[in-house]
């Protein structure tokens, strides 16, 4: 590849299929383009907070769920246990 005075200091960490193209230093975006990258961009992070938060909700619920479930078996025991049925 010949040097260019616009091509990027860090060529090796460029996808090598993109690197291949003699003139992508040139290659320039168009206002749609621009505006179709960003509402994806802008989708995928809806999405992801999204799951983070029903991740997180979903965790508090379980938990809150082990200790009602923890604490009926522990009252229906000492119900029992006062009845001397156990």
């Amino acid at each position: 590849m010949t040097d260019h005075p616009l091509r990027r200091l860090c060529d090796s960490e460029l996808d090598e299929s993109f690197a291949q193209c003699p003139r992508y230093d040139k290659h320039e975006l168009s206002a749609d383009q621009i505006e179709q990258i960003v509402e994806k961009a802008a989708k995928r992070g809806v999405e992801m907070a999204r799951e983070d938060f029903y991740k997180g909700v979903g965790e508090s619920v379980v938990s809150k769920w082990f200790i009602f479930i923890g604490m009926a078996t522990v009252a229906l025991y000492a119900y029992l246990r006062s009845k001397n049925i156990i």
